[in-house]
């Protein structure tokens, strides 16, 4: 009789803890549906169980700049063999803007475009989704971007997941009228005597992205890149950089392609539908 109430005991003290156990999310886990209530608290805690020495020891710094979350490291594989390697910066509802002469090659065409992405949970680049071009505009050299397939972490496509939505809410930057104000060139100013610096994105030795600043003139000289966003100090939208466009790039008007121009070239697919987009809609009226 004392080993059958010995038994019960111990059976309830294994039942009790399991139920105990807190719930854990895939990080790429499917999205919650309407009826499934989110948490409003860190992210890091509905990813991993809420341990304090756990959550210390998987918690990565976070980088000194958020914009490196709203950067898109972009792979591009062109049929003809040639590969690019250049930055864009994503946009609401997962639209991607980078530059034409990274995402286009006179004579063959990107079958495959690989994208990276860091947040502030995972400290490291990781695959996020394969992209493909949907509005060209070579005299400016801009390029928008969408997915045609989300990913894991190793680029294989995958469902949409709740770490993709999340980064698309949560980081999507926004172009608006008010942050055309700043600007690095303008019609009437001399390039010689520019002295601004700028934050622009490079890559870790741990494959991590962090923000450098750095004077425009030197960025200019140094840096040879097919598109790369440029932002101010104090975290706006200021352009993108590219060395290499096809209407030659002589000047530093050729090279840097403005928010100004970024803003109307977006506001312009919107407007013809080349994207669906409410969001991005709303910052062009």
């Amino acid at each position: 009789m004392k080993k059958c109430v010995l038994i019960l005991v111990m059976l309830g003290v294994v039942f009790a803890g399991e139920s105990a156990l807190p719930n854990s999310h895939d990080l790429f886990s499917t999205p919650a549906t309407k009826s499934t209530q989110r948490s409003s608290g860190p992210f890091i805690k509905e990813i991993f169980t809420p341990n304090k020495n756990t959550t210390k020891a998987l918690y990565k710094p976070k980088s000194e700049s958020p914009l490196v979350y709203s950067v898109v490291v972009l792979n591009v594989f062109f049929e003809n063999g040639i590969q690019k390697r250049g930055y864009g910066i994503l946009l609401q509802d997962g639209y991607v803007l980078s530059s034409a002469s990274l995402v286009n090659e006179t004579g063959s065409f990107a079958k495959t475009i690989k994208a990276r992405m860091q947040d502030d949970v995972a400290h490291s680049l990781m695959c996020v989704a394969r992209f493909r071009t949907v509005a060209n505009d070579l005299d400016t050299n801009l390029s928008l971007l969408e997915p045609v397939a989300y990913t894991d972490i190793n680029c294989l496509p995958r469902s949409e997941s709740f770490y993709h939505e999340r980064i698309n809410v949560k980081y999507g930057l926004n172009i608006s009228k008010q942050d055309l104000l700043a600007t690095l060139v303008s019609a009437k100013s001399d390039d010689s005597k520019q002295d601004v610096k700028a934050l622009y994105p490079s890559i870790n030795v741990d494959d991590s992205l962090f923000m450098k600043k750095e004077d425009l003139q030197d960025l200019l000289k140094s840096k040879d890149t097919l598109s790369l966003p440029l932002f101010s100090p104090s975290g706006g939208f200021l352009g993108l950089l590219s060395k290499d466009s096809f209407k030659g790039a002589d000047t530093l008007k050729d090279k840097l392609v403005s928010n100004q121009s970024a803003y109307k070239f977006v506001c312009e697919a919107a407007r013809l539908n080349q994207i669906k987009s409410p969001n991005i809609s709303s910052y062009c009226r």
